[in-house]
């Protein structure tokens, strides 16, 4: 599901294609950023739909992992205070 024909996706990545898409059967949350290069919005609803998960959009966060230098994110701690008390 990530766009992994898209000129900015890394070759390091590869892992990341060819996801199983079938629905996790787990309580789950996809959050992703509107303005990721490597996974477009569209993308990440196909990969939320396919597991049976909500997606949260984070407006514009770019790629979402340890090394984009985002910090603390108050945000982030918010859902996941919510989703380990059951409200979605």
């Amino acid at each position: 599901m990530a766009d992994s024909a898209g000129p900015a996706f890394p070759a390091e990545a590869g892992t990341f294609t060819g996801l199983d898409t079938t629905p996790l059967g787990v309580p789950g949350l996809v959050v992703s950023s509107d303005d990721d290069p490597y996974c477009t919005v569209d993308a990440a609803r196909r990969l939320a739909d396919a597991w049976g998960l909500d997606r949260i959009g984070v407006s514009r966060a770019g790629h979402i992992n340890s090394a984009s230098g985002l910090g603390r994110s108050d945000f982030g701690r918010a859902l996941l205070t919510a989703f380990t008390a059951g409200a979605r």
